[in-house]
């Protein structure tokens, strides 16, 4: 079950702050602590045995577009960056093969800039590659995507001043431009205003950010290409910095959809509440621990419809190596993971 709302930045935006924000590794938004070198991921059906929940067939749950989700195998470098990623699916009477249906690689300059992204099918045939390459200064000035022929998929181009992104442009295969955006900030490198064009000049969309006084964005307004609100997204925080509370509201200025969080006494999220229209009409709430979901409800018209849980076993160092997953009280799925760390 996922989050039913989640409040997305567009990726540029974020990259506009990328000076003033510590980057993350993959090991971070993965949850994964020490130094990881690669984590080998299986599903399998649970099976309760007189008490006791042992793994059946090799499965996978579906996603919500109705395929079944992949076991992984990831690789990590020494600073946590991934290098190889590969997804394999379940084959075989009662699924008891595995075998590769995806893999892709990446690559890194000295600097730990990504300049390379590899991906092939189950064959080992590329079918697409990503080129970037950076500035001195580490700032992303051009991706290029290319196909499994070799021909350009598509084009991406940034222009900069003092790290702060000025322009992006957007080009189709043929060189053909599509969209291109503008910035506009404010004094302390804060974007308050983008624009976004199309390929003849017309505006396709314009956003506006305000921040508090402790340069937290607090609030942003789309206008559509009319210059009319299509939508307003609000912010609000604890008094440590942490988000307490944020709002999408339509144009007609009521509450869409929101959340609301809790963290625990470590500043980890321990709670996040959906709901729409008002506080008083909850969707779901989520609950973690130490990083980890372990509960995960949805809520129609005030009740409980559907509450899954998760169970964990961890290793020496935090990681965890097994996870049950139950809903409403049935075992559904156990994951088993093999995580090696650097010597």
């Amino acid at each position: 079950m996922k989050n039913r709302f989640i409040i997305m930045f567009l990726m540029i935006l974020a990259m506009s702050s990328c000076n003033t924000t510590p980057k993350k590794t993959d090991l971070t938004l993965m949850n994964l602590k020490g130094q990881v070198e690669s984590v080998y991921e299986v599903s399998y059906t649970a099976v309760d045995k007189f008490g006791t929940i042992e793994r059946g067939n090799r499965e996978r749950e579906m996603t919500i577009l109705g395929y079944p989700k992949k076991d992984i195998y990831i690789k990590f470098n020494i600073e946590g960056m991934k290098t190889e990623e590969s997804y394999f699916r379940n084959t075989g009477y009662g699924y008891t093969k595995s075998e590769l249906s995806s893999k892709i690689i990446y690559r890194y300059d000295l600097k730990g800039n990504l300049i390379e992204k590899l991906e092939y099918n189950s064959k080992g045939n590329l079918t697409e590659k990503t080129i970037s390459t950076y500035s001195e200064s580490g700032d992303l000035i051009n991706e290029i995507r290319y196909n499994a022929d070799g021909r350009i998929n598509s084009k991406y181009n940034y222009k900069y001043t003092h790290n702060k992104i000025l322009k992006s442009n957007f080009y189709d295969g043929n060189g053909n431009l599509e969209k291109k955006r503008e910035y506009k900030y404010y004094e302390s490198d804060k974007v308050v205003e983008l624009n976004s064009y199309y390929e003849d000049g017309a505006l396709e969309l314009k956003r506006v950010s305000t921040y508090d006084e402790n340069d937290k964005l607090i609030e942003e307004i789309n206008y559509s290409k009319e210059g009319e609100i299509s939508g307003i997204y609000t912010y609000k925080y604890f008094d440590n910095g942490k988000l307490a509370e944020e709002n999408w509201i339509s144009s007609s200025g009521n509450i869409y959809n929101g959340f609301i969080y809790s963290y625990d006494d470590k500043g980890n999220l321990s709670e996040s509440q959906n709901y729409v229209h008002s506080k008083d009409h909850p969707l779901g709430i989520t609950k973690y621990e130490n990083g980890n979901i372990i509960e995960d409800s949805e809520i129609v018209n005030g009740d409980i419809r559907r509450k899954i849980t998760y169970s964990y076993e961890f290793d020496k160092i935090g990681n965890w190596i097994k996870q049950i997953k139950y809903e409403n009280t049935i075992p559904k799925y156990v994951i088993e993971r093999e995580v090696y760390y650097f010597n």
